[in-house]
């Protein structure tokens, strides 16, 4: 069944990347990419194409649940699976339902995320 959101003004089930225009800046190590819809930014993804870190993954409350924020981070695990890093990981509080979720359950949770960040946690996926 096809649902339509009046708020939006797209159909439910064809959230696919590819329909959303995207920028993507560079600094140094670090990727930023948004995602826009309509000339609106809807979306957004910063990591550090080097150490595997995931800063910010967001998507707009009218986006989420519809398999949007883990398109995304598809994309970013195979962009950082190219450059050879070991683990993709992010800070992020034991409970988050998104991390705790997605790709099949396959990120773990840690304390310490890495050991040279002592005091936080954080949840990982070996690449």
């Amino acid at each position: 069944m096809n649902i339509y959101n009046i708020r939006i003004g797209v159909l439910i089930n064809t959230f696919k990347l590819s329909n959303f225009k995207q920028m993507r800046t560079f600094n140094n190590n670090d990727v930023l990419i948004k995602y826009y819809h309509l000339d609106k930014e809807i979306s957004f993804i910063n990591y550090n194409i080097v150490n595997g870190q995931i800063k910010y993954l967001y998507v707009s409350p009218l986006y989420q649940n519809n398999g949007l924020g883990k398109q995304i981070l598809q994309n970013c695990i195979m962009e950082m699976d190219v450059f050879y890093n070991k683990e993709v990981w992010c800070i992020s509080g034991k409970n988050h339902l998104f991390w705790n979720n997605v790709y099949n359950k396959s990120f773990q949770y840690r304390y310490p995320i890495k050991s040279y960040l002592p005091n936080l946690s954080g949840f990982y996926m070996k690449l």
